[in-house]
């Protein structure tokens, strides 16, 4: 689950690790990142410099490496109707998507800019649900084998979309708030 403000940046992400029975849980308000560590449940925190904050956010806005690698090839992109959604998904001839994942990860993430060439990704599969109504999506899976510096890793990644710009405020349990300080290196 994600639920984002982009300004002021506040966020709240609980990610799944299924095959590991791993359950992680983060924060980011106020410029502060606060980390639960899933081994121990303990919560750790950590200043994010105004760099990483506008770095995080210009992720998240930027679709763009995308939207264009899509739009520049309808012919490998499957489009269907199904109970008032649109199911767009791209499973064949998914190559073109490798380029624009490469861009959009070295456009946000400067060590991964640097590490360029070295990135391998592969067997992109791509379907998004979107409301026929309103145009927005409401659940994505991408699915896709990454290697980097001889090590492989095969991702899937399942989104639930809702309440799509009507989140008012996020709420940071108080524990959280009192997580123990990691120092800046």
């Amino acid at each position: 689950m994600l639920l984002l403000i982009l300004d002021p940046l506040v966020m709240k992400l609980e990610m799944e690790v299924p095959l590991q029975n791993l359950k992680m849980t983060s924060f980011i308000k106020d410029n502060i990142m606060y980390i639960q560590n899933p081994a121990d449940n303990q919560w750790y925190k950590q200043t994010l410099s105004d760099e990483i904050a506008n770095q995080f956010k210009s992720y998240m806005n930027n679709s763009n490496e995308f939207y264009n690698a899509m739009r520049n090839n309808l012919d490998k992109i499957d489009i269907d109707e199904k109970d008032g959604s649109y199911i767009i998904s791209i499973s064949k001839d998914s190559d073109f998507l490798e380029e624009a994942m490469k861009s959009q990860l070295a456009n946000s993430n400067a060590t991964v800019g640097q590490i360029g060439n070295d990135v391998k990704i592969e067997n992109i599969v791509v379907k998004y649900i979107v409301d026929k109504n309103t145009y927005l999506t409401s659940s994505s899976t991408v699915s896709f084998d990454f290697e980097m510096q001889g090590m492989k890793i095969s991702m899937e990644m399942d989104a639930e979309m809702s309440n799509i710009n009507n989140v008012t405020a996020i709420d940071i349990p108080e524990e959280v708030l009192n997580a123990k300080e990691i120092p800046h290196q």
